[in-house]
C-alpha cells in the first residue's frame, strides 16, 4: 500500500530484534503489526483514547485498558511510540488466563452471535489460525471438533471450543497469533464507510483536498500541528473547549491503493435544512513568525492587500442561501480579498441578504457569541493562532435565527507559555465586534425604509455598493441610483437591495429647493 503525504521508513533491524528479544512475537509478527501502526498513525505515535479504543476493539473494558494505558505511559506525555504499543499488546498475551484468550477467539468467529460456531463459521476460524498443507480446512475442522462438524446439532458451543482447545498445545499460540489479524481488520477501516464530498465549504481547498463528510461528523485532511492542538485541548476545561468544534480523534480512507488520514471533527452544519457559511480568516497576522522567509514575504503581502493588516480579519469565503432563486450565492477567496476596509460592512451584510430582504436578526444572535470569544481571548494566554478562521453557519431555511459560531483551521496554531495576550487576533474580534454592532444598529433605525431607484447615467467609474463589483455597460444608463440616499447597483443587482434607506440631506435639500422654485413661478 502506496501512503500519501505521510511515508515513514522502515524501522531498523537492530530496533526489530530489540523489540522481538523483548516480546512474544515473532520478527514477522512485530514488522506486520508495525506497518498497521504505522499507517494508522502517521505521525509515529497513539494517544490515550487511541490506545483504549484499539484495545478494547480486541478484548477487555476501557477501565481495563485504561490502567494498563498508565502503567505503560511512564512520562506521562499523552501518547505512546509503536514500543509501548506492542508493550501494552504484550499484557494481553501475558496476563489474561487460557480461557479468557479462548473465550475471546469464540467470540470472534461467532459472527451471527448465536452462540455456536457452524460449519463456516469454525472453517473460518481454521483458515484463520492455521496454515493449512498436509489436510484440508474441513479435515482440520473435524480433527479438533470431531463430534461437532457436518451433524444437525447447533455447533460447537464456547463450552465444546475450549475443552477441545485445551487440548491441543498448538491452538493457543494460534489464538495470539490472531491478535495481530484482528489489529489488521482494525485498522484497514476504510473500503466500506458512506463518505461524500462535503458540499457546503466557504474556504479552504476543494477537489480531493477537501473535506469529507461522515454521517453527523467531517474528515479533515491531517496534519500533525492540528492533531496535536486538538489533542492538547482535550485537557483542557470545557469553558475552553466550548469554541472549538467537537473533536473525535484521527482515521485514514484508503482509495485505489493509497491512504489518506484525517481529523475526525463535528459537522457543524449538522441537522440545517439550509446552512449559510461565512469563514473569517482573523489576525492582523496570519503567519508564524518561524515561517520560511518565501512564506512570510507571501502571507506579509496578502495580509497588507487585504483587510487583515487594516481590520484584523479578512473575508475568506460565503455561501448564502437565496431564496428568491431558491440557490446558493457563493463568495470565493479572491473576492474576499478583494473586499476593502471601506466597503467592509457592506459586504458583511452580504452574507445575511437572502435574496428579498436582510436578516438583522441574525447578527443580533451572532453578537453575543463574538463578544464570547473576545471575552476568551482577552485572559487565554496558552495559544497564539495564525491563519485561524472564524467560522459563522446559520440555517438559511428557519424563520429564526439558528446560529452556530465556532474557531476553526489550527495547522499554524502554537502552544505559548511567555503569558501573553494574542493582541492580533484581539483587534480582528473589536473590529469585527464594531462593525456587527453598527449592521444591527442601522437594521433598528432604516430596516423598512424602501429605495427609490431610477434607471442613471454614470459618467465616472463606480461601484455598485450591492456587490462591490464595477457597473459597466453602454455609455448612457448603465445601472440604477437611489433619488434619496444615492445608492449604486447593478440593473441585476438593484431589485435585491433590502429596504434600508437613509436619505441624504442634500438630496432632499435639493428637492425642497426645486419644490420651492416652482411654487415661486406658479
Amino acid at each position: 500500500t502506496q501512503i500519501k503525504r505521510h511515508r515513514r521508513s522502515k524501522m531498523g533491524n537492530s530496533r526489530l530484534r530489540d523489540l522481538e528479544r523483548n516480546s512474544s512475537f515473532t520478527k514477522k509478527e512485530v514488522t506486520k503489526l508495525y506497518k498497521s501502526f504505522i499507517e494508522k498513525f502517521p505521525n509515529g505515535r497513539m494517544t490515550d483514547s487511541e490506545f483504549v479504543f484499539e484495545m478494547t476493539s480486541i478484548s477487555g473494558t476501557e477501565e481495563y485498558w485504561a490502567e494498563i494505558y498508565d502503567d505503560i505511559d511512564e512520562d506521562n506525555e499523552g501518547s505512546i511510540d509503536f514500543a509501548a504499543f506492542l508493550l501494552g499488546l504484550q499484557f494481553f498475551s501475558n496476563q489474561n488466563s487460557t480461557r479468557e484468550k479462548l473465550i475471546f477467539a469464540f467470540r470472534m468467529f461467532d459472527s451471527d452471535l448465536n452462540g455456536y460456531l457452524d460449519t463456516d463459521e469454525v472453517n473460518n476460524l481454521v483458515n484463520s489460525l492455521f496454515n493449512l498443507e498436509s489436510m484440508s480446512t474441513h479435515q482440520h475442522s473435524n480433527h479438533i471438533f470431531p463430534n461437532h462438524i457436518d451433524d444437525e446439532g447447533p455447533g460447537v458451543s464456547m463450552e465444546d471450543f475450549i475443552e477441545a482447545c485445551t487440548k491441543n498445545h498448538d491452538i493457543l499460540r494460534a489464538v495470539e497469533s490472531c491478535l495481530l489479524t484482528t489489529i489488521e481488520l482494525n485498522t484497514d477501516d476504510a473500503k466500506s464507510r458512506d463518505l461524500k464530498s462535503f458540499g457546503h465549504q466557504a474556504a479552504g481547498h476543494g477537489g480531493e483536498n477537501g473535506l469529507l463528510k461522515e454521517g453527523n461528523t467531517i474528515l479533515k485532511q491531517y496534519s500533525d500541528a492540528e492533531f496535536e492542538f486538538y489533542e492538547d485541548l482535550q485537557r483542557q476545561d470545557e469553558e475552553v473547549k466550548k469554541y472549538f468544534p467537537d473533536y473525535l480523534g484521527r482515521t485514514r480512507v484508503q482509495n485505489s491503493g493509497n491512504v489518506d488520514h484525517y481529523i475526525i471533527l463535528e459537522d457543524l452544519t449538522a441537522g440545517l435544512e439550509k446552512p449559510c457559511i461565512m469563514d473569517l480568516k482573523m489576525g492582523r497576522s496570519t503567519f508564524q513568525p518561524n515561517a520560511p522567509r518565501k512564506k512570510r514575504v507571501e502571507q506579509s503581502a496578502l495580509d497588507k492587500y487585504s483587510t487583515s493588516d487594516t481590520l484584523g480579519f479578512r473575508i475568506c469565503g460565503m455561501r448564502i442561501y437565496q431564496n428568491r432563486e431558491a440557490e446558493y450565492k457563493v463568495r470565493d477567496k479572491p473576492w474576499g480579498i478583494s473586499v476593502t476596509s471601506s466597503n467592509m460592512e457592506s459586504s458583511l451584510k452580504q452574507f445575511i441578504h437572502n435574496g428579498l430582504r436582510i436578516r438583522y436578526e441574525l447578527y443580533e444572535a451572532f453578537l453575543p457569541l463574538i463578544e464570547e470569544v473576545l471575552a476568551f481571548f482577552q485572559t487565554q494566554s496558552l495559544y497564539k493562532f495564525y491563519g485561524s478562521s472564524l467560522l459563522f453557519v446559520y440555517d438559511g431555511a428557519s424563520e429564526e435565527p439558528v446560529v452556530r459560531l465556532r474557531m476553526v483551521d489550527f495547522a499554524h496554531t502554537v502552544r505559548v507559555s511567555d503569558g501573553t495576550l494574542d493582541e492580533s487576533y484581539i483587534f480582528g474580534l473589536q473590529t469585527l465586534e464594531s462593525l456587527i454592532s453598527s449592521i444591527i444598529y442601522e437594521g433598528h433605525v432604516h430596516s423598512d425604509a424602501p429605495h427609490n431607484f431610477k434607471l442613471s447615467h454614470f459618467p465616472k467609474p463606480t461601484i455598485c455598493k450591492f456587490c462591490n463589483n464595477f457597473i459597466w455597460g453602454p455609455v448612457t444608463k448603465q445601472g440604477y441610483r437611489c433619488r434619496g440616499c444615492s445608492y449604486p447597483a447593478h440593473r441585476h443587482c438593484y431589485h435585491l437591495v433590502p429596504n434600508h434607506c437613509t436619505p441624504n440631506l442634500l438630496n432632499v435639500s435639493k428637492k425642497k429647493r426645486k419644490r420651492s422654485s416652482k411654487n415661486l413661478l406658479k
